[in-house]
């Protein structure tokens, strides 16, 4: 899970490096949905590293997470399509 929040980390520098003042992205791409990627990579990030914390007290509660966060991700995607 260090590992996911490492990549994930990284992938939020990668994304914030490439929309900084629309460098690398489209320069329509609105602002708002800039903001609403960037929340998610660092959401997703801080949970993995809560996860990596609990596993030291619950390793259940920790993999019940683990599993939890990307269907979270997948679920809420779909949503926002419609």
């Amino acid at each position: 899970m260090v590992n996911i929040s490492i990549v994930g980390f990284w992938e939020y520098i990668r994304w914030r490096y490439a929309t900084k003042e629309h460098c690398l992205v489209d320069s329509d791409l609105e602002s708002r949905l800039i903001t609403l990627v960037s929340r998610r990579f660092l959401l997703e990030t801080s949970i993995y590293l809560i996860a990596v914390v609990i596993s030291f007290l619950s390793t259940q509660i920790s993999l019940v997470q683990f599993i939890a966060t990307p269907l979270y991700f997948i679920l809420s995607a779909r949503n926002n399509k419609s």
